[in-house]
């Protein structure tokens, strides 16, 4: 595309023209640099997702047996009655999280859809 000899008369004009030549060769530097800060971003988020996913999941469910527990009469956040059937439910919630796996991205995003 930046050879003086190119065969489409398009870009021939665009290099030929000094400022234009100069302006595309910054473009394609810059595009260049960001396609590598890009890809290294990418590299060192799919190298650590599991280690995410883990953390995540297992912060989650802690809070939701929190909430459950809350609801149990066990917890004293305030002054609030125990519901068992609000502590079921949350426990039930947290089994789920529990079981959610990030390999199977398509079935765990419905099911965190539902959960929600």
């Amino acid at each position: 595309m930046l050879h003086n000899n190119c065969h489409s008369p398009v870009y021939r004009e665009i290099v030929h023209q000094s400022y234009e030549k100069q302006f595309l060769i910054n473009f394609i530097l810059k595009l260049a640099k960001f396609e590598n800060q890009f890809e290294t971003l990418i590299k060192s988020l799919v190298k650590d997702k599991a280690l995410i996913w883990d953390e995540d999941k297992d912060a989650c469910h802690e809070f939701i047996n929190e909430i459950s527990e809350y609801f149990a009469g066990n917890r004293n956040w305030d002054k609030g009655e125990a519901d068992e059937s609000y502590a079921a439910w949350f426990k039930n919630v947290a089994e789920q999280i529990d079981v959610l796996d990030y390999k199977k991205s398509n079935k765990t995003g419905v099911k965190i859809q539902n959960l929600i």
